[in-house]
């Protein structure tokens, strides 16, 4: 084989080699370590119920006229203590009624029945969602602070299922589960696949030692080891892990604590939302000396869950490229790259009616693939284009069921 030859088989192998162990090789690997764990030293302990620690409920909220009433009546209707929790909403920059609905919302369900202590924080300016988290943390009472946002709605659980693992010392975060609200077509079917992948990896990566990934939608960590996070900081629930991870503890995924929310109202604002995430994994990078953990196990998580993902789409115009020129020469590489451009194709003709049954289904799954690794790349244009990530253009939601 001709050196150009043996390079191009290598970019194509190479390329698919990567995606295929961060998608599926990763997750495989996490399941048999969880389950080698799990037969050699008992099911991992994942708290038991304790006294109940006092907790501080923390939601940002920027022009959420559409959902903040819905979002106060979904927490006053949590489950715990009264006495032990309150409830701090930040509505830093809102100008559509947002903080008078929010204080109306209190007022009304404390007249009725008991409930916790609301406070809203409001400056005319707007500073982003990771200046509001730490003002508010600031203010917070609670042992432990739980991060949720407006457009997101809790289990009615979700309160004593996030503190549950801080029965051990060694737990400063916990992360609940994000779950999609069906019925908003094809993004929230993807979606909802997603998340639920996400939710497994979490649940094994917790189970073999911490999981690296968290949401900020629903997750609760201790007041204590809250490290604020520089201003421009994108993702501000990555950081507040990453410098829990660092320091030596773990985090814990809670599968019980579920968060609802609907999807954007179209592909592309969804994807907008995606990129902006991403920007901030890029961003992390360039911070790797002041966030990543020194533990081998827990750099593998990271690099094979958090850091890999953004490459994905290089690896796999790696592979086309590569297959194209293999293609000119072998049978084996233009089988191979049929099978590429199938998948491509499946992608293009995803969300077409015509196309039902498994193949249908197929079709979506890659459309969505693609999607979000293209809005992976955009991610990255954003990060080296120097884009605020702080104060970032506000992404629509659907209005409450």
């Amino acid at each position: 084989m001709r050196t150009w030859e043996t390079v191009a088989a290598l970019l194509t192998w190479g390329g698919l080699a990567f995606v295929v162990y961060v998608w599926a090789g990763y997750p495989l690997f996490l399941r048999l370590a969880c389950l080698l764990r799990r037969n050699g030293s008992g099911v991992a302990s994942e708290g038991v119920d304790e006294e109940a620690p006092s907790l501080t409920v923390v939601i940002a909220a920027y022009n959420e006229a559409d959902w903040i009433r819905t979002k106060v009546e979904n927490t006053f209707a949590l489950d715990y203590p009264t006495g032990q929790w309150d409830v701090i909403v930040v509505t830093d920059g809102s100008d559509d009624g947002t903080p008078e609905l929010a204080r109306s919302a209190s007022e009304s369900l404390l007249a009725t029945r008991p409930g916790p202590r609301l406070q809203v924080l409001h400056r005319p300016e707007r500073q982003g969602k990771t200046a509001a988290v730490v003002r508010a943390v600031a203010r917070s009472r609670g042992e432990i602070v739980v991060l949720t946002d407006a457009n997101t709605l809790l289990s009615p659980n979700a309160l004593r299922a996030l503190v549950r693992p801080f029965s051990s010392e060694r737990v400063a975060v916990v992360s609940g589960a994000k779950t999609i609200a069906q019925g908003d077509g094809d993004v929230a079917v993807a979606e909802g696949a997603y998340w639920r992948y996400e939710g497994r990896l979490k649940e094994h990566e917790s189970c073999v030692a911490t999981t690296v990934s968290v949401v900020g939608e629903i997750m609760a960590f201790r007041r204590e080891v809250f490290e604020p996070p520089p201003p421009g900081v994108v993702n501000d629930d990555f950081w507040i892990a990453m410098t829990a991870l660092s320091r030596g503890f773990d985090v814990k995924y809670a599968p019980d604590a579920i968060s609802l929310e609907r999807v954007a109202p179209t592909a592309g604002d969804e994807l907008d939302r995606r990129a902006r995430i991403v920007s901030g994994r890029y961003q992390a990078m360039s911070l790797a000396s002041r966030l990543f953990p020194r533990r081998p196990l827990v750099l593998w998580m990271l690099a094979s869950h958090k850091l890999s993902r953004p490459l994905v789409p290089f690896a796999m115009a790696a592979a086309l490229v590569g297959n194209l020129a293999w293609s000119a020469a072998s049978v084996t590489g233009r089988a191979m790259l049929a099978l590429q451009l199938s998948g491509y194709l499946l992608a293009a003709l995803g969300g077409r009616e015509a196309l039902g049954g498994p193949l249908g289904s197929l079709s979506k799954v890659a459309r969505h693939f693609v999607a979000a690794n293209l809005a992976a790349v955009r991610g990255l244009g954003w990060y080296w284009a120097g884009r605020p990530g702080h104060v970032w253009r506000r992404v629509e939601r659907r209005k409450p069921l």
